[in-house]
């Protein structure tokens, strides 16, 4: 009986299943390896960071549209609570210089600050971004981050 079932498989068009050779599983072995040392490149950090402010901006507009929605007073404090939105993730960027003598740590390959023209590239995404914002107070606001995060840039060139 199994021989008849297996040639009307094959009549129809369908094929035995074989199993896979060792050589096959070795190889399958070899390539998942591979793929968990660098599974998927990174972007370039500087496309990243225009990405992520351009983010943080919508989430800055937002904030200002629900302000204007609610009453006058709340639009006074709307933009208070941008402000601090936007310069809470510029500072991030662009932190303070510690005045406290430490002693130095040994120079390491990488850098973790953002290199000046990074920083330069986040802050013409905010210049740009004012450029299109229908309140006032938020293309203020926006043109103030993005004139401090491109100081800041200049500086570390």
């Amino acid at each position: 009986m199994p021989q008849t079932f297996s040639k009307l498989i094959n009549k129809f068009g369908g094929e035995e299943k074989q199993k896979p050779s060792r050589r096959f599983y070795v190889l399958q072995r070899r390539n998942l390896a591979a793929a968990e040392l660098n599974p998927q490149p990174l972007p370039p950090r500087a496309a990243f960071l225009a990405a992520f402010a351009q983010e943080v901006i919508d989430r800055a507009a937002l904030m200002q549209e629900i302000a204007d929605a609610m009453n006058q007073t709340g639009e006074e404090r709307g933009i208070i609570i941008v402000s601090g939105y936007l310069s809470r993730f510029v500072d991030d960027l662009c932190p303070k210089p510690i005045k406290i003598k430490i002693p130095p740590k040994p120079k390491s390959d990488t850098d973790d600050r953002l290199s000046g023209l990074e920083l330069i590239i986040t802050g013409a995404v905010f210049e740009q971004k004012a450029a299109l914002a229908a309140n006032q107070d938020l293309r203020r606001e926006l043109r103030n981050a993005g004139a401090k995060l491109m100081e800041t840039g200049i500086a570390r060139m």
